[in-house]
């Protein structure tokens, strides 16, 4: 099994003919009823290549690619010109605990998630050789949002806010850090507290060269507070005069609460806040890894320090297995919809194998066609 690459010949048509072939045994009783036991779970496509004109080089490069294949032995790739490629393209369903998903590919024009790869009446396949890097969405609400295979966390000292290199506060709020204090993940949290007025705790990023869409978020819990204080997260992109609010209602358990801002540019400052507190009430809350990363959606949690941290969201295996790192908030939820875009071949092999080279070639001069076969990994 090779990756070599089946060679592109100018003369190819439109005209590629594709036939998918299942494995099937029947038996008839002589009342006419019928038992049938399916041997594939998908199909094994076959696959007629018509040329409209071939030229001597041409003919010289497919001869010699597929004497080095040793005619239908060895395997290798094949881009299809009309079927290569996926855009936002389902292949699993979240259920807050699996980590990995095979990429698959299906010809139906409206993808459903619940016909994957497995279940019953399946319309997919699985893809496992890719051509170049896929990028993976999860959809939530409806809305798909890229997930980085890679994150950082931009902000500084995401979890000790009294660390004031990093973190502005006004006189209204009172930040104490407590590295003994029970995170989400590990130790180490902040306590909030505005007792009487609205406080603000603030920290400022400038981008240089990551222009993009970029999403701040917090754990969020309760310590006591009273009166019901307005309490909510801000992204601000100081440099455009844009921001986004997220409100928030703290209660006894840890939540991450998360806002966005789209179209940053580079040059542009971004500010997140933290804001609660006013008269009548009093802010009393614990606060765990304040983040800012890319996209908009928050991904895996990096806890830093004097700088920013990055970790990784997901790998992609050579098979095309798609592996979410077990760490808080990047296991997909249940009934999160995986989906992926990117670029895959097919696994196939010549049809004409090493004793019929005459057979080969009389279909390469005389018909200017090509036979493959799918090849299972």
């Amino acid at each position: 099994m090779s990756d070599a690459i089946y060679p592109t010949l100018s003369g190819l048509t439109w005209d590629i003919t594709r036939t998918p072939q299942f494995s099937t045994q029947i038996q008839r009783s002589v009342n006419g009823y019928e038992r049938r036991a399916a041997f594939y779970a998908t199909p094994i496509w076959h696959f007629q290549l018509h040329y409209e004109f071939l030229s001597e080089s041409d003919y010289g490069t497919l001869a010699a690619f597929w004497a080095a294949r040793q005619g239908g032995f060895d395997s290798f790739l094949w881009a299809d010109s009309e079927d290569s490629s996926a855009t936002i393209m389902p292949f699993g369903v979240g259920d807050g605990v699996s980590l990995d998903f095979q990429l698959q590919r299906t010809l139906s024009p409206t993808p459903d998630s619940t016909k994957l790869y497995g279940a019953d009446g399946s319309s997919f396949e699985p893809v496992y050789n890719l051509n170049g890097s896929p990028t993976v969405y999860w959809t939530i609400g409806g809305v798909p949002y890229l997930i980085l295979s890679g994150m950082t966390n931009y902000l500084h000292y995401s979890s000790d806010l009294t660390q004031a290199a990093a973190w502005t506060a006004t006189p209204a709020i009172t930040p104490t850090y407590s590295s003994g204090g029970t995170a989400p993940v590990g130790t180490g949290i902040t306590r909030l507290q505005a007792p009487s007025s609205s406080g603000i705790i603030s920290q400022t990023f400038d981008v240089s060269t990551n222009s993009g869409d970029y999403v701040a978020s917090v754990w969020i819990k309760d310590n006591g507070s009273t009166g019901a204080p307005h309490l909510s997260l801000t992204i601000s992109n100081l440099t455009q005069a844009e921001s986004f609010s997220a409100l928030i209602t703290p209660t006894g358990t840890w939540t991450r609460h998360d806002v966005g801002l789209s179209n940053v540019q580079a040059g542009d400052s971004i500010k997140v806040i933290i804001q609660g507190g006013f008269a009548g009430a009093s802010l009393d809350i614990y606060a765990w890894n304040v983040q800012l990363e890319k996209g908009l959606y928050p991904t895996r949690n990096v806890v830093t320090s004097s700088g920013p941290g990055s970790a990784t969201n997901w790998t992609v295996s050579a098979t095309g297995l798609v592996s979410f790192q077990n760490v808080l908030s990047v296991v997909p939820a249940n009934g999160v919809v995986i989906s992926w875009s990117g670029s895959y071949y097919w696994r196939v092999r010549f049809a004409a194998d090493s004793l019929d080279f005459n057979e080969f070639m009389y279909q390469l001069h005389e018909l200017k066609q090509v036979d493959l076969v799918r090849v299972r990994p």
